[in-house]
């Protein structure tokens, strides 16, 4: 996993970042196939990408950020194997908007 913050010098409260998640191929099902060659189920290998933004500011006297993020930018289609062996399809791309403030 890598992620990249980037605070822009000409917008002091504003930063933009940048995830990318990569995993490589994963072993779906321990028993081999004739149909693949004798060798085993595999899933294919995966790079997910997220974006996202935070703008800093003040609400009253307590410091506040509001955070703008689309994860899965690409809408990534891909199964992920869970440690029992199940399936599921990784989230597909939602956009998600918060707000955090320390009082």
């Amino acid at each position: 996993m890598y992620n990249f913050d980037y605070r822009l010098p000409f917008l002091e409260p504003v930063s933009v970042d940048l995830g990318i998640t990569k995993q490589a191929a994963q072993v779906a099902s321990v028993l081999e196939y004739a149909e693949l060659g004798g060798r085993q189920l595999m899933t294919e290998p995966q790079m997910i990408f997220d974006i996202g933004a935070r703008y800093r500011f003040k609400a009253g006297a307590a410091p506040a950020t509001l955070r703008a993020q689309i994860t899965n930018l690409f809408d990534t289609y891909r199964w992920r194997v869970g440690s029992n062996s199940s399936f599921r399809f990784i989230d597909a791309r939602r956009v998600l908007l918060t707000l955090a403030a320390d009082f």
